[in-house]
């Protein structure tokens, strides 16, 4: 409920951060199943470079952005 009042209020990004230690969701499964919802907001995904194949990354980048209505971007992390 506050992501979507943030939406609806002028945020302009909401970041998903991926764990990938403990049961955290996936950032990208996550991503997914809210930020479809959203009308204004973009979804950010932060993703760490060599853990996941460039292809998959980029497979998965274009499908949430047709999920997000062309609102998503990647937040490259280069540390843990």
């Amino acid at each position: 409920d506050i992501l979507f009042t943030a939406d609806r209020n002028g945020f302009d990004l909401c970041l998903f951060a991926e764990r990938h230690l403990g049961s955290d969701l996936s950032a990208w499964i996550l991503a997914g199943a809210i930020a479809s919802r959203f009308e204004n907001m973009r979804a950010l995904v932060a993703i760490h470079p060599g853990l996941l194949d460039p292809v998959l990354t980029a497979k998965m980048a274009a499908s949430l952005d047709r999920m997000c209505k062309n609102r998503m971007a990647l937040n490259v992390v280069n540390g843990w």
